[in-house]
């Protein structure tokens, strides 16, 4: 809190003009003993501006029910995420001494929320670090985290229904390479794989014989898939085809 509500001249990140950062120093008491932590306090501007246009929607949502009487409004307080922006009157108290006054808009939270918006703190014992590269350290983690559970849920890396330890690390590896795959279909098209998971979900090929000839036949592709083929780069696959074995 003290890092969000710090004042002073704010450091730029060297090639992203909508990043800067702010680093203190301060003693901190675990117990009986004391140490120092380096804080980072980082703004992400365009974060802000999002951050700053979703409170402002989520207020004139709050205000709406507010008008519309109080039973409305006082449904608000227990919505998952309006609840944060309003409170009860401490005009009126019950017998513990609880609010129970109508319920009004909570100015201090919602001037804490618009002072938040687009900062995030991290602190280290690393004392020396530059704050742009402990910032960057620690989203890393991120990534890795992303890769987890990418690997876990979307490519579905286990189970693992091997005895020998060459079979278990091809499963791996193909997995891997699902992955690697993955981030690169993501690239190309500006979608999360999961997403381009649903849009080709009915995409399929078929192994047809006639007679001597063999070949492999592919579903009609619909709009949205041609759509996002077309955005990738890539040729539109032929309606038949012959794939050529080499022994």
């Amino acid at each position: 809190k003290a890092m969000v509500r710090s004042k002073g001249p704010m450091q730029p990140h060297p090639e992203k003009p909508h990043l800067c950062y702010r680093a203190l120093v301060q003693e901190v008491k675990e117990g009986r003993k004391k140490r120092k932590r380096l804080y980072v306090l980082r703004l992400n501007k365009r974060k802000r501006k999002e951050d700053l246009r979703r409170i402002g929607g989520h207020l004139e949502r709050v205000r709406e029910a507010l008008s519309r009487g109080e039973k409305e409004a006082a449904e608000l307080l227990g919505h998952p995420i309006l609840k944060r922006y309003v409170r009860r009157s401490a005009h009126k108290r019950d017998g513990k001494g609880r609010p129970i006054g109508k319920v009004l808009l909570d100015r201090k939270k919602i001037a804490d929320a618009r002072r938040n918006a687009g900062k995030s703190v991290i602190g280290t014992d690393v004392l020396t670090k530059d704050p742009v590269e402990v910032d960057e350290v620690y989203r890393s983690l991120f990534k890795i985290e992303e890769a987890f559970r990418c690997l876990k849920s979307t490519v579905k890396l286990g189970p693992i229904r091997h005895r020998r330890a060459d079979r278990i690390q091809a499963h791996l590896s193909l997995a891997v390479m699902a992955f690697n795959l993955g981030r690169w279909l993501r690239h190309k098209s500006g979608m999360t794989l999961e997403r381009l998971q649903r849009v080709f979900a009915n995409a399929r090929v078929q192994k047809v014989k006639i007679g001597t000839a063999e070949y492999w036949e592919r579903v009609n592709l619909e709009k949205e898939q041609l759509a996002v083929l077309g955005k990738m780069g890539y040729a539109i696959p032929p309606k038949r085809f012959t794939v050529a074995v080499t022994r």
